[in-house]
């Protein structure tokens, strides 16, 4: 088997997943208490499963995925607004960490760069994986907030991202319900 078939049948095998099945079982994050009210995703959940972060990255493929998560270099000082005007063209990789890869189970959920309140103006995380290439996810201190965040297959709130399929199985995408997420330059 060459390379390139069996790149095919990873995203084959990907795309067949994602159509059949992406979602896990609810039963699986049920405790049998079922959640209170107020305990849903992104309202500030709190409990011995609860994930801490102001931006949260989850796998919504049916694999595991090794995900790249590098945060600004310690000594790189943003230009919030020059750089929330064009995301991706002051930050070169050089700006960035050497970072860590994390793999994801299906549904699993990773704050990308875990942090106090107000250690920075503004945020930026280089994510790379193989499918994705790179993307840059850029946001500015308290905007999402830290909070609480329930694992759950299908919630999303304003510092979600998801790793998803997309283009029937032929790529992956990080998708957000706010301008996080952003496309890196060549």
């Amino acid at each position: 088997m060459t390379i390139k078939s069996a790149k095919k049948r990873l995203w084959a095998a990907i795309a067949c997943v994602a159509v059949f099945g992406c979602e896990p079982d609810d039963a699986a994050f049920d405790d049998g208490a079922g959640e209170p009210d107020g305990a849903a995703q992104g309202d500030g959940a709190s409990g011995p499963d609860a994930l801490r972060g102001d931006v949260i990255l989850r796998n919504r493929v049916a694999l595991d995925m090794p995900i790249l998560l590098r945060p600004l270099a310690d000594d790189v000082e943003l230009d919030c607004a020059e750089v929330e005007r064009d995301p991706t063209a002051g930050l070169p990789l050089s700006s960035f960490a050497q970072g860590d890869v994390v793999t994801l189970a299906p549904h699993e959920m990773v704050a990308v760069w875990p942090h106090a309140p107000q250690e920075r103006p503004c945020y930026a995380v280089w994510v790379e994986s193989e499918g994705l290439g790179t993307r840059v996810l850029f946001w500015r201190d308290g905007a999402p907030p830290i909070q609480g965040h329930q694992p759950s297959c299908c919630d999303t709130g304003d510092g979600i991202v998801q790793l998803m399929v997309v283009d029937n199985g032929a790529a992956l995408e990080l998708e957000a319900t706010t301008g996080l997420v952003h496309a890196t330059t060549p």
